[in-house]
């Protein structure tokens, strides 16, 4: 009972703490509270009573999961570090078993700080999907337990991708009848920097010839056609929606430059290193991004791709118009692009850090972890249990209150 106490209130009061050592300037008793929504997302303005509430639903679900699980189980991995972590570690507590947890971008971005402390410290291990977030995470965790996070990119499997497009006698923006197409992939929400895309498309003089097709859904479709239209580009956008996995490879492969332009949002939320700029480059599409992040883990700027300060329409035109008026730098930037994928950002690259070769005696930490029954279902059940958790916060299949 002391240890779900701790869990549940102990971070409020130091949430109060933080609260009022931030905003002492505020009137009294007018403070603002951070706390996180069913989604996994910060809400502000939020009073204690609420924080708690979810938390309290969170443990609930725990509850669930917990009451659910086999006796064969012996650790519990999730997926994500914000509401699955938060059932994960309640459901390790009640168990009293190990658990651990994979971290990515949104789900490290959006919480607090000592939310974060908190389940590293409680975790026996973590990783994260990039250089970026791996310093965060370490930075955040007990001075002694530091090398309890680990980095594993993703990686792309290349063998679910088509051989890329063999990119001869491009248009170079000359003609109308040969416009180049810029490319972009993502939801439309703050963080992917739409609005300011559409600024530096409307800074491209005149007689350079492109279209612009872009794939994805979000809350802010409606207010980025609106803006297309007050900057009149709308005979020259294509907007396609969500589209599958087919037709974003089919988009790509049509297309001849790819643009990113990602930025941190008010509320913190970021990318990570975006699977799409890796997508782009499986089919040796150029990509032009933003200097956040861990996008420069992946691309240098000049050597395999072009990389701005994010919130600069003016620079990201000129990037645009450098590679709209220039196939063979097109060319060039794609080749090395792809060649780096495939060296170090494909899944077997990316893989063959966590799986060594058969003549080592001994398993990296994490696996040896997962693996703890030298058998493969023992890995399995542990993916199982992420899914699961992973359901239980995005369905709340569970209601306290």
């Amino acid at each position: 009972f002391q240890s779900f106490a701790a869990c549940l209130i102990q971070p409020q009061r130091a949430q109060r703490t933080q609260s009022r050592q931030t905003h002492e300037a505020h009137e009294k008793n007018c403070h603002r509270w951070m706390t996180m929504n069913s989604d996994g997302s910060v809400a502000a303005g939020l009073r204690p009573a609420q924080g708690l509430m979810n938390r309290i639903r969170r443990f609930g679900q725990a509850a669930v999961l917990a009451a659910e699980l086999g006796d064969d189980i012996s650790h519990i991995y999730s997926h994500f570090l914000h509401t699955p972590s938060s059932v994960a570690r309640y459901a390790a507590i009640m168990l009293g078993l190990p658990w651990s947890f994979s971290a990515h971008a949104k789900d490290i971005w959006t919480i607090p700080e000592w939310e974060k402390r908190e389940k590293i410290a409680s975790a026996i291990w973590g990783t994260t999907c990039t250089a970026y977030g791996h310093a965060h995470l370490a930075e955040l965790a007990p001075e002694h337990e530091r090398d309890k996070i680990f980095l594993s990119y993703h990686g792309l499997d290349l063998t679910c991708f088509p051989a890329p497009p063999e990119r001869t006698d491009e248009p170079d923006g000359a003609t109308a009848d040969r416009p180049v197409t810029i490319v972009s992939v993502g939801r439309a929400v703050a963080k992917k920097g739409y609005d300011t895309l559409l600024s530096a498309l409307s800074a491209i003089p005149p007689d350079i010839n492109w279209r612009f097709v872009h794939v994805g859904g979000g809350p802010l479709s409606s207010a980025l056609k609106k803006q297309a239209r007050m900057l009149g580009l709308e005979q020259r956008i294509t907007w396609l929606g969500a589209q599958d996995q087919g037709g974003v490879i089919d988009t790509l492969k049509d297309g001849h430059i790819f643009v990113l332009a990602c930025r941190i949002g008010d509320d913190g939320d970021r990318d990570g290193l975006p699977n799409v700029l890796m997508e782009a480059l499986s089919q040796r599409l150029p990509c032009i991004s933003t200097d956040i992040s861990a996008i420069p883990e992946f691309i240098e700027s000049g050597t395999n791709g072009i990389l701005v300060a994010p919130d600069d329409p003016q620079a990201l035109a000129q990037a645009m118009i450098e590679l709209i008026t220039n196939p063979s730098r097109r060319r060039s930037l794609a080749d090395a692009g792809y060649r780096r994928l495939a060296a170090n950002f494909s899944f077997t690259a990316c893989i063959a850090q966590l799986v060594p070769p058969k003549s080592s005696d001994s398993l990296p930490f994490e696996m040896s972890i997962l693996l703890s029954d030298s058998s493969l279902n023992s890995l399995i059940v542990a993916i199982t249990i992420s899914k699961i958790l992973l359901f239980i916060s995005v369905s709340k299949l569970i209601t306290i209150l």
